[in-house]
Order: C-alpha cells, then sequence, then structure tokens
C-alpha cells in the first residue's frame, strides 16, 4: 500500500467532522470512507463493530457521528445488549452506553518477571521464563488494538506492551552492572 498520505477529504458528504487537520495514508483513508458510511447506515451490528475497531485516526469522531443519530437508531443498536426501555435516557447517555459495551478497556498488567527473581542459572530457563511472560503481556493486548495499530494508529495496549519491554531491558542491563558474572549467563539467554 502506498504511505502517501492525504488530508481529510473524503468522496462523502461528512456532517461529523474530524478534529484537527489530519493526515491519512490512502489506506487509513478507505478505511475512514468505509466506516464512516457504516456509521451513517442503519446496521446496528455493523455500527457496534465499527465502533469496537474505530479506523479513524480520531477516537471522538464516531461518538459525534452517533451523537447525530436518533434516538430510534440507538434504541437499536443498544439492542444488542438486551436494553428494552430507554426512554428516559438522552441521546448523550445512549451514545455513552454503546461505548461503554462497544470496546473493551485495556488493563495494564505489571511486569513479574526480574532477573533478581531467577534461580535457576540454564539459559534455555531463564529465556522461556522471559518469553512466556512477553507472551502473557501479548495476550492482553484487545485484537482492535492491534487492527489500529495496523491501520497507523497508536493504542495504550501496544504502548504500553513496548513499554514492558522496554523496562525489562533496562531492567536486565542495571542487574547485569551489579552483577557483572552473570553477563556469560545472559549472553546464553540471548542466544536461545
Amino acid at each position: 500500500m502506498s504511505s502517501e498520505t492525504f488530508p481529510i477529504a473524503s468522496n462523502l458528504s461528512v456532517s461529523c467532522s474530524m478534529a484537527g487537520n489530519t493526515q491519512m495514508t490512502a489506506n487509513q483513508l478507505q478505511w475512514f470512507d468505509e466506516g464512516t458510511i457504516i456509521l451513517k447506515a442503519f446496521n446496528s451490528e455493523k455500527v457496534r463493530q465499527v465502533i469496537h475497531y474505530r479506523p479513524f485516526p480520531d477516537d471522538g469522531y464516531p461518538r459525534r457521528c452517533l451523537l447525530e443519530r436518533n434516538k430510534a437508531f440507538l434504541t437499536g443498536v443498544l439492542g444488542l445488549w438486551g436494553y428494552e426501555s430507554l426512554d428516559n435516557l438522552s441521546i448523550e447517555q445512549m451514545v455513552d452506553k454503546i461505548f461503554l459495551h462497544s470496546i473493551t478497556p485495556f488493563q495494564p498488567v505489571l511486569w513479574h518477571w526480574s532477573p533478581t527473581l531467577v534461580c535457576s542459572q540454564d539459559a534455555q530457563a531463564i529465556a522461556e521464563a522471559i518469553e512466556s511472560e512477553s507472551h502473557y503481556h501479548f495476550k492482553t493486548i484487545p485484537f482492535a488494538e492491534i487492527v489500529r495499530v495496523s491501520l497507523g494508529y497508536e493504542t495504550d495496549a501496544v504502548k504500553w506492551f513496548s513499554h514492558q519491554h522496554t523496562l525489562l531491558s533496562k531492567t536486565v542491563t542495571e542487574h547485569l552492572r551489579h552483577h557483572p558474572e552473570e553477563v556469560s549467563l545472559y549472553e546464553g539467554v540471548e542466544k536461545v
């Protein structure tokens, strides 16, 4: 795909505006257009999916689009989660409920492995423990966040995952500075 960027000027007549002067690649623009079409359509399940995956550079964009929809449509979307009587809710409250159910909040998990906890002098066992911890953390990233990153958008979950690995590197470096006798052990870990 082309990495050329374009200002947002979709062929769609979009009344819900994007924040700021956003630039997008051709691929991002295509997803933006498709997502906007779905947000303007009447398929509740597809609207829920577009909100879940958020193929937009501005996370507030789908909210602004839904705020322009009528209560009957929003009631239909909320019906996906079994809501029935929603007459007492405002459009804003209905949109808030839709987002509450559509987006899985990321719950950061701290890295547990540390070189100070290592009892083994086996490079293979240490490498497996680090790999296991990394896989555990990777599995905490919601798939929708991976989709957003593949579209070129940053996400808290993926930034957290990367940050945890950066901290691991710093922790091991600091540990080896204080325990130079273990350098050869960790060189073996790198080779596994």
